[in-house]
């Protein structure tokens, strides 16, 4: 097994480990959020017409050359979802509202506002030129264009291309099955008092969380005791119904810390144990029976930490998206930070916003305050700090601020 990896190389053996997981059809209004699993072409050109792009009057460019104005007859009006009746001949306009196909023998559209109007004659401005104000067919997209690729992430765009090409329902990747496990017999469920000794099971509750956002699916077990036969028998249980399983705790040197022995038992391949991180470094990994387990530090701070660093772009890939890791970016430090970081990356729990440049702030706190309002790590690294409001830092992006791309 490696011990003490870098985080890149951590990264990398995790993902070669993994491949998506299988797809099923959905219908268009539950395809919100989802990763798309096949190519989407366009089944027809849009606009299927031309149409005009504004509420106005179809004229003949022709009818309005060399001339500083021009009276032209009104024929037909017609609204958005009807045909024209008439044609333009030279002389006359139809007016007609905006998304109206453009009525034959027209080929431009004189806003409103610059028309004077008395009964059935208009005045309109001289010199229009061919195709003003027109949307012509297919400048939107054309039939057999290739409009979306697989592994787009769905939002109401992407759900509105899959609309206007009539599609009903679209073929997406199953949302991974995440089990999500918590160790310790000091461990209390929330709904139980404070006791002596003992403490609320909030890692549980706040990696389901994580893992909900991502788009995958939590599935809650029962916290491990500290008897390493049971656990392996929980763990096991997980990997054989889910496709990732997360534990958190147990993972370190003490005499009840178990999981990393129960995971060694039950590995057919033991990647790593120990990451040069702070915090978190005690996370271990392995693959058992075709699942892939990550044993997360049992500290709130430390296991969020390997969550986004690990586990996020895990989830990532088997989902199907097409990029598995938060951006990168620069950005000001807005107050300072005291200590430095020795043999490890350190990564602070950050609040990141763009005012022209990019800015971060750290947010100060213990193990669990310091989690609240978090968009972002400022990656300090090894060797270097402390740092002063005002220095450039290196910030993972986090949350909405993360760009899927094709």
């Amino acid at each position: 097994m490696r011990e003490m990896l870098p985080l890149a190389d951590a990264q990398q053996l995790i993902l070669s480990r993994l491949s998506t997981v299988g797809t099923e059809e959905v219908e268009l209004l539950d395809a919100q959020g989802r990763v798309l699993a096949e190519e989407i072409v366009a089944r027809d050109s849009l606009p299927p017409f031309c149409r005009s792009a504004m509420d106005g009057y179809a004229v003949r460019a022709a009818d309005t050359e060399s001339k500083q104005q021009v009276t032209l007859t009104v024929v037909e009006e017609l609204p958005a979802g009807k045909v024209a009746a008439r044609t333009v001949e030279p002389g006359t306009c139809i007016m007609l509202m905006t998304g109206a196909p453009l009525p034959e023998g027209a080929d431009s559209v004189v806003k409103r506002e610059d028309v004077k109007r008395n009964g059935d004659e208009v005045v309109v401005p001289g010199n229009i030129a061919p195709g003003t104000n027109v949307d012509q067919a297919g400048s939107d997209m054309r039939q057999g264009d290739l409009l979306l690729h697989p592994g787009t992430v769905l939002g109401p765009g992407e759900v509105a291309i899959l609309a206007s090409q009539g599609y009903g329902t679209v073929k997406v990747y199953r949302r991974p099955k995440v089990a999500v496990l918590t160790t310790g017999d000091e461990l209390l469920d929330i709904s139980e008092p404070l006791v002596p000794g003992k403490i609320r099971n909030s890692n549980r509750y706040m990696l389901a969380a994580a893992v909900k956002e991502l788009g995958g699916e939590p599935l809650i077990y029962p916290s491990m005791p500290d008897e390493l036969e049971a656990t392996r028998e929980m763990l096991l249980r997980a990997g054989k119904e889910a496709d990732l399983v997360l534990s958190t705790g147990g993972v370190s040197m003490g005499d009840y810390d178990l999981v990393r022995e129960a995971l060694l038992k039950i590995a057919d391949e033991a990647l790593f144990w120990k990451l040069q991180i702070k915090p978190g470094m005690p996370v271990v990994s392995v693959i058992g029976n075709g699942t892939l387990y990550l044993g997360l530090s049992g500290k709130p701070n430390g296991a969020l930490l390997n969550f986004n660093l690990l586990a996020r772009p895990a989830i990532a890939k088997l989902s199907g998206k097409n990029t598995y890791f938060s951006s990168r970016i620069k950005a000001v430090l807005e107050n300072d930070f005291p200590k430095a970081s020795k043999g490890r990356n350190r990564y602070l729990y950050a609040c990141a916003c763009f005012d022209g440049v990019w800015k971060v702030r750290r947010i100060t706190g213990g193990h669990l305050s310091s989690l609240k309002g978090f968009n972002a790590f400022i990656e300090i690294p090894a060797g270097s700090g402390p740092l002063q409001a005002g220095e450039e830092v290196d910030v993972i992006l986090l949350d909405n601020l993360e760009k899927e791309s094709e």
